[in-house]
């Protein structure tokens, strides 16, 4: 009766600990001025995984991890990410802030009509994600400047999973590699 006892109970451990929901928050700010993108990745908003900043130059781009640490990735491979974020479908967004601000030494107008368009196109996609995925909490904000030559984009996310979707995501990216390479085997034979 003990042993069933424990077996029923690592069974149920091992089911929550798979379920058990993970909420992952995704920070990210771009700034015109010095024209990077600056990144962090958080467990629980307070567990850092990764940060950095990223920028162009020449061929790509620059993601630096650290001080030392930096990836430079050819514009080349933008095209190829299409195919490596499809297992990513299953993880869910919970909320999605963004703020912009917006501002021009010359005119006023230019700022106030992309707000305007940015608001609109805002509006309707806070409807169509209502009526697909009500769960989803949209956030945004607009701040125009009149004499002030600014541009910057902040953007905060929510993404929950759990560790099952993880292993299902390990297990899908694993065989369609698998299969790749099948498939090249083949026809060079």
């Amino acid at each position: 009766m003990q042993i069933l006892n424990l077996v029923l109970a690592a069974v149920i451990t091992i089911y929550i600990i798979l379920i058990f929901p993970i909420f992952v928050n995704i920070h990210a700010f771009f700034c015109k001025k010095t024209g990077k993108l600056y990144f962090g990745i958080y467990v629980f908003g307070v567990i850092k995984i990764i940060s950095g900043y990223a920028h162009t130059c020449a061929g790509g781009y620059v993601i630096h991890l650290s001080d030392k640490k930096a990836v430079f990735t050819p514009y080349s491979s933008i095209f190829e990410i299409k195919n490596t974020v499809a297992p990513l479908k299953d993880y869910h967004v919970i909320k999605l802030d963004w703020f912009i601000e917006i501002g021009s030494i010359d005119s006023v107008v230019l700022p106030l009509s992309a707000a305007y368009c940015l608001n609109f196109f805002n509006t309707i996609a806070k409807k169509i994600t209502f009526e697909l995925k009500p769960y989803v909490k949209i956030n945004n904000g607009i701040a125009v400047y009149e004499d002030k030559e600014i541009f910057n984009f902040y953007i905060k996310s929510v993404v929950v999973l759990n560790i099952l979707m993880l292993l299902i995501s390990i297990i899908k990216i694993l065989t369609e590699k698998l299969l790749y390479v099948f498939r090249e085997r083949k026809q060079n034979q």
